[in-house]
């Protein structure tokens, strides 16, 4: 077969390039400045470490990271797969500069999913405490280590301690061995266990307790633990879950604003997943919605007392009464000349009114 001319470069193409340009594997990989991926170390030297990219295309490690990161390097060998972050598409000597360290957030994440996959127990280090239980480090990724998952012997005989503030704040700063037991990287949620490090049971299950109780059903329970999405009840041998938005008529920014571990507490059962294991509670629909007598008691026109409880980048949310808010809009700050803060106190004017949305639009009186 004889060459044919590259239309755009003006010059002959041999035949079995041209083949592989229709190839996209042969194709140079478009990267990009802070993109994360995953090559194989081709070469490696004290001062620069080579990664093929794939589909033709390289990057290297430069100097300084390499020396600073060489106990890391010295477990790769030539042909290893590794996590690289792109820093330079192209720099000066035309090269595609890549950083371990920018990666090493990925890496990390990507090790704990495969320590959740195998069940195998990794080392963090506690930072905080809070009434919840423990805030934990591992390697710069914050977890948390709840009350009922940490050992007993730690809090306490049976688990009951004179005073638990006192034991979580002696484990500060302390490395513990725990396991993952619950993770997603879009909520941003991570739940170890030093109980299942130690071989045992993580989550109490009692199959008779899911067997006995039904959709509908106004149980008791022991708050077990208070996690950034929701509580987690005791029902006497299983736990059930009250997510975030079913503790309380009011908007939580922490369920701790309204329950505290080991509070007994009355849950309704909203749903039941058998297959799953899994129960779902509510708090706040054993009460009664508070805007259920909104229509009796406000109106449109109506002027009210009311407080500031937090100011939103679109204006500021007013508190009428316990599970009623209304908002004044920022326009309408402007317009009254006067300024908020948290906590301030006035009178108001309902300028709309939609029940169905659980809506208020409320205008600042001199």
């Amino acid at each position: 077969m004889s060459a044919k001319e590259d239309p755009k470069t003006k010059t002959k193409v041999a035949p079995d390039f041209e083949e592989a340009l229709k190839d996209e594997s042969n194709l140079p990989r478009n990267v990009k400045r802070g993109q994360i991926i995953e090559g194989k170390i081709i070469k490696k030297t004290p001062t620069e470490v080579w990664i093929n990219l794939g589909a033709r295309s390289e990057g290297v490690i430069l100097g300084k990271e390499v020396k600073e990161e060489k106990d890391f390097l010295i477990n790769f060998s030539e042909g290893d797969e590794i996590l690289v972050c792109v820093v330079q598409v192209e720099n000066e000597h035309g090269q595609v500069v890549l950083s371990l360290k920018r990666a090493g957030m990925e890496r990390r994440w990507k090790t704990l999913e495969e320590k959740n996959d195998t069940n195998e127990t990794v080392k963090v280090r506690v930072s905080e405490f809070n009434r919840g239980g423990l805030i934990v480090d591992y390697s710069g990724i914050k977890g948390f280590l709840p009350i009922s998952q940490i050992s007993a012997e730690r809090l306490g005989s049976n688990g009951e301690s004179v005073d638990i503030r006192r034991s979580l704040e002696g484990l500060l700063r302390k490395e513990l061995v725990v396991k993952v037991i619950e993770l997603d990287r879009r909520e941003n949620k991570l739940i170890f266990s030093e109980k299942a490090a130690l071989g045992e049971s993580a989550y109490p299950f009692d199959e008779s307790i899911l067997e006995k109780i039904s959709k509908g059903d106004k149980v008791k329970g022991k708050v077990s633990r208070i996690v950034p999405f929701g509580v987690l009840v005791d029902l006497g041998g299983m736990e059930g879950l009250v997510h975030i938005s079913e503790v309380s008529w009011d908007r939580l920014k922490k369920p701790t604003d309204v329950v505290d571990v080991g509070q007994e507490v009355q849950v309704l059962v909203i749903d039941k997943d058998e297959a799953n294991r899994r129960i779902h509670l509510s708090i706040k629909r054993l009460a009664e919605d508070p805007w259920e007598k909104v229509s009796n008691k406000y109106q449109i026109g109506q002027e009210v007392d009311g407080y500031v409880t937090r100011i939103a980048p679109f204006g500021a949310f007013v508190r009428l009464e316990e599970g009623i808010d209304g908002l004044v809009y920022n326009t309408q700050l402007v317009e009254s000349g006067r300024e908020f803060h948290p906590g301030d106190s006035g009178k108001f004017k309902i300028l709309s009114l939609d029940v169905p949305s659980k809506r208020m639009n409320l205008l600042p009186l001199a």
